[in-house]
């Protein structure tokens, strides 16, 4: 049931609001392209736009502090939304579905709730702010081209199947700040290599990393014992590679630091590699002008002992 008000506005557009105009309340299904929400709007309500499937831009003013559940859920042809200022939370399926390909999230929130973004074919990446705290279940499942995600030091729980079924997940960094990985918070990540865990983790659910055959586990040094409990790392036991924690944090390098060294492990294979050839056409060079000089040399020799007067004869 949509409409939980009693008295209702509507727009030249059919968009139906609150009385008092504060809240959205339903979008018509049939609206295609761009909605600019007015000002003083402080509330996108409840499938508001769900199934707006020709909605292909929507402005939010700075008055809204709350997007309601499933709001923007199967809107296909939504590309890119910026959420504003002053909001806390992200509501159960507000985006599911939808064909997000980019987001900007306040420096507000504080919480990504269950399945916000599930489903969103076209997420690629995302930065979650330095407030939030939790990502709830399904939060990002089956956001199967999302390539890079930046998860803050202030998350302290990373819920069930959160990140399950991110195809494009190649390396993550679990920050200091994470006590709890819930089961299967990162199952069918395919083609995921690495995941650096910190020293902070309590536990790790069932299955956490199920169907990630080629996962590499980075874990802090000295840590291994502890790890080996955690029912999410069966079956990974020897996919674990300690590493150095970072003095202060206990935790590891940065994703730049890690990048940075590749790139210079790279150029030094690179320039070594340059050298090497360098020395072998020397080499080759010095080889060839000796052999040069031994054949001249052999030709002097052999001019200077010939004698053209002498005829070849048989000995009687």
């Amino acid at each position: 049931m949509y409409n939980l008000y009693i008295m209702a506005y509507f727009d030249k557009y059919g968009v139906e609001f609150s009385d008092d105009q504060k809240t959205l309340v339903k979008c018509p299904e049939d609206f295609s392209g761009e909605y600019v929400v007015p000002y003083p709007t402080e509330e996108i309500g409840p499938y508001a736009f769900m199934d707006c499937i020709n909605l292909s831009s929507v402005t939010l003013p700075n008055s809204v502090l709350v997007i309601g559940e499933s709001a923007f859920r199967e809107c296909k042809n939504l590309k890119h939304i910026v959420i504003p200022k002053g909001h806390k939370f992200i509501a159960n399926g507000a985006f599911a579905y939808s064909g997000l390909s980019s987001i900007i999230l306040p420096s507000s929130l504080e919480k990504i709730c269950e399945s916000a973004f599930f489903n969103c074919v076209k997420l690629e990446s995302l930065v979650i702010p330095n407030k939030v705290t939790e990502i709830e279940k399904s939060a990002f499942g089956y956001c199967i081209k999302l390539k890079s995600i930046y998860i803050p030091n202030s998350v302290t729980r990373i819920g069930e199947f959160a990140f399950g079924g991110c195809e494009g997940l190649q390396s993550i960094k679990i920050p200091n700040s994470v006590s709890h990985i819930e089961c299967e918070a990162f199952s069918d990540c395919k083609f995921m290599t690495d995941i650096y865990l910190p020293t902070s983790i309590a536990s790790i659910g069932k299955m956490a990393f199920s169907n990630c055959g080629s996962l590499i586990i980075h874990i802090p040094k000295n840590f291994k014992s502890r790890y080996l409990q955690m029912e999410g790392i069966r079956g990974f036991e020897n996919q674990l590679v300690e590493y150095e924690a970072t003095e202060g944090n206990g935790n590891h390098k940065s994703h730049k630091q890690i990048y940075s060294n590749n790139i210079n492990n790279k150029t030094d294979i690179k320039n070594n590699y340059k050298i090497a050839i360098i020395i072998i056409i020397a080499i080759i060079g010095l080889v060839m002008l000796f052999n040069a000089k031994c054949a001249k040399t052999k030709s002097n020799h052999h001019y200077d002992h010939f004698d053209p007067s002498m005829e070849y004869r048989h000995s009687d």
